[in-house]
């Protein structure tokens, strides 16, 4: 997928304080999408298409100090949190699902735990709640060798220095090295983060999050600041991520999250989300969309994200009905009679997941039966 391949909105505008630029996507229910590291809101280009077509409004921000949102500390995780929540307000809701891959997810997680007025459902992808991750460095010498490119940005100037060499070289050397199918990794499909990380003080704000959080964790003696997450979480894991130990980071995680659901994802590195779009997408649905998990599939085993709404019988309750087909169809009173006595007829054709769900609860609701095909 290149850049022509994919029309969004690009809005920006101040949030908490700072230029903030970010995509979106749709109308419906809201999904804020938190990129990771060394990525921005292009990290979520299989997603935004599919999400948005099923009925969700997405917007998928360049984080703090990243591409074309200003690169202004502080950049510790209680700031950037606060940038998604005022994020959330700026688009004009009150609260979102909120989904972070790797360095987003750390985010995700402390917004989650902290100030949760702001979420709605949680997706999680591979990145471990920070407590637990915190926990296997100090019981695993096997995770601590595996994080040595943590330690390594905690070095002045030369991580930097080397981010700002060979960019393109380097990315594709990334994404080889955590990734198992490539197949949407060539370098033209890398292009907006390489022409990211050309942009002045990129290189230096990309790597500030995680010099902040360290010496974050260092002033609290790395102990624990996470609540219990009162939310429904989805952590989605590559189990073929050779950089996180999923028997390490993932079991004792309930305690801070009781309500999550775990799926794992065989062949497929760190960018999960761009390696299988179409499974992470389906799962990813059926999670953040009330009863999607029930619908039928397209023959290739993918969700359908469009319906035709049915009306099988109206039940006992035919006035009631008509006057919801009204309501929900803009039809006139013979319109909605006729299809009524008409059942089994086409509600709505080729509506979107969300919205076709919404009438079916509706109509359900008055007694109707209702087939999503």
């Amino acid at each position: 997928m290149l850049l022509s391949d994919l029309q969004v909105t690009h809005r920006t505008e101040t949030v908490n304080g700072l230029k903030y630029h970010w995509v979106e996507k749709g109308d419906g229910p809201l999904v804020v999408l938190l990129h990771g590291f060394p990525e921005n809101w292009w990290s979520w280009r299989y997603q935004l298409e599919p999400l948005s077509h099923a009925g969700l409004r997405v917007i998928a921000p360049d984080l703090r100090g990243n591409n074309d949102t200003e690169k202004k500390g502080p950049y510790d995780l209680d700031t950037l949190a606060a940038d998604v929540g005022a994020l959330i307000n700026a688009a004009g809701e009150q609260k979102a699902h909120v989904v972070g891959h790797a360095w987003g997810g750390a985010l995700a997680w402390r917004l989650a735990a902290t100030e949760p007025r702001f979420v709605d459902k949680l997706v999680v992808l591979n990145c471990p709640h920070p407590a637990r991750m915190l926990e296997s460095l100090h019981s695993s010498p096997e995770m601590m060798k595996k994080s040595w490119y943590f330690l390594f940005f905690q070095l002045p100037w030369l991580p930097e220095l080397l981010a700002e060499g060979d960019r393109a070289a380097r990315l594709m050397r990334v994404y080889r090295g955590f990734t198992r199918e490539r197949a949407h990794f060539s370098q033209g499909e890398l292009q907006p983060f390489i022409d990211a990380l050309d942009k002045p003080g990129a290189a230096k704000a990309m790597h500030a999050s995680y010099r902040a959080v360290f010496m974050q964790a260092i002033r609290d003696g790395f102990r624990s600041a996470y609540p219990s997450i009162d939310r429904d979480v989805l952590m989605m894991f590559a189990r073929d991520d050779d950089s996180l130990r999923y028997q390490d980071l993932i079991p004792g995680t309930e305690k801070y999250a009781p309500r999550m659901t775990v799926k794992g994802f065989d062949h497929c590195g760190r960018f999960l989300h761009a390696e299988q779009p179409n499974a992470i997408n389906d799962a990813m649905l059926e999670f953040l969309v009330s009863g999607a998990v029930n619908l039928p599939k397209k023959i290739t085993g993918e969700l359908q994200t469009e319906f035709d709404v049915v009306l099988q019988s109206p039940g006992e309750n035919k006035i009631t009905v008509i006057k919801e087909i009204r309501a929900l169809c803009g039809l006139d009173l013979k319109e909605a009679r006729d299809l009524v006595e008409g059942a089994p007829s086409t509600v709505k054709q080729k509506t979107s997941l969300v919205e076709a769900l919404r009438i079916k609860e509706l109509l359900t609701a008055v007694g109707a039966k209702i087939d999503l095909r």
